[in-house]
């Protein structure tokens, strides 16, 4: 998660361009859009979490 805010954060007040034109939106958009990268990306952490805090480890030989 840190990488993703760290990486939106960045591009938007750097304004970067991200392809054909598009920046980043505005930060608080996070609150109002519901399809924001960051939104998007918390909702699928949580929802991968509990797979891979039961799955058993990799044994690697």
């Amino acid at each position: 998660m840190k990488q993703i805010i760290d990486r939106t954060v960045r591009r938007q007040v750097r304004r970067e361009v991200l392809w054909n034109g598009n920046v980043e939106s505005p930060l608080w958009t996070i609150f109002t859009d519901r399809q924001h990268m960051v939104r998007w990306a918390w909702s699928t952490h949580a929802r991968k979490m509990p797979r891979s805090r039961l799955s058993p480890p990799c044994i690697l030989h």
